[in-house]
């Protein structure tokens, strides 16, 4: 899959914000695109979002399983799109991309996945012609997902030259077990409302001296408890701290 590293940034159809996850997963598909096609640090959009709460986390985890996988996605979508991405196709490319990171690496309804992607490419004036080949592709990764995943290898997700570099540096042996460990999801830092020492404690995380609490991220961040209160956001420590000092010196 070729990234569209000079395309300009396309003009938006009005979205779609009746449709449930719709602005999430727009969100996670903007920051996507904004790294695919123009090199922009992932955490541009998420800097002035209005997204809060659940949806805020699950586009930061759509957004950041995209990236971390994307070797991976990136060799099933070339090989199912035979003659590459179409031309001035807009987003598309982010969108099948986080669709697919959904469907293969999160736990979200399949359905839900490619219904939102098709949405997302229609309300593009450039991706809304080929929102069919979207639907056409997602569908064959759900129907082919479990063969995919059992014939998926550890060193995709990893630079070639760089995992040269690994073997070269600290042996075969070595190497592999750097590709793995960076395939494991990291710790997730959280902004709490309120009551941040007990909501450590509730979560068997830990309290930052900054204040965020830090936990060790098993299964999907929609199951962890709080998400659906909204009783916190995901956001990395440093952030959240200098988020605070530029309040108190407001």
């Amino acid at each position: 899959m070729t990234p569209l590293n000079s395309r300009d940034a396309a003009p938006r159809r009005p979205r779609a914000p009746t449709v449930p996850g719709y602005a999430a997963r727009d969100l996670a598909m903007r920051a996507v695109d904004g790294v695919l096609a123009r090199g922009h640090a992932l955490e541009e959009p998420f800097e002035e979002a209005t997204l809060e709460g659940r949806d805020l986390a699950l586009a930061r985890m759509i957004a950041a399983t995209s990236m971390r996988r994307l070797g991976a996605i990136g060799a099933i979508l070339d090989d199912l799109l035979t003659k590459g991405l179409p031309r001035r196709c807009g987003p598309l490319e982010a969108i099948l991309v986080t669709a697919t990171a959904q469907i293969l690496f999160m736990d979200v309804p399949d359905h839900a996945a490619v219904d939102i992607a098709v949405h997302l490419a229609r309300a593009d004036l450039n991706a809304t012609a080929f929102s069919g080949l979207a639907n056409a592709v997602l569908r064959r990764v759900v129907a082919e997902k479990e063969a995919r995943l059992v014939t998926m290898t550890d060193d995709l997700d990893t630079p070639a030259w760089l995992l040269e570099r690994w073997r070269k540096a600290y042996g075969p042996a070595a190497a592999a077990a750097i590709v793995r460990a960076h395939r494991e999801e990291p710790a997730l830092d959280l902004s709490v409302k309120t009551d941040p020492e007990g909501w450590a404690k509730r979560l068997g995380g830990r309290l930052l001296p900054t204040g965020s609490v830090r936990i060790d991220l098993q299964g999907p961040v929609t199951a962890v408890e709080g998400f659906e209160a909204g009783a916190w956001w995901v956001q990395d420590a440093a952030a959240a701290w200098l988020q605070r000092r530029r309040g108190l010196a407001e």
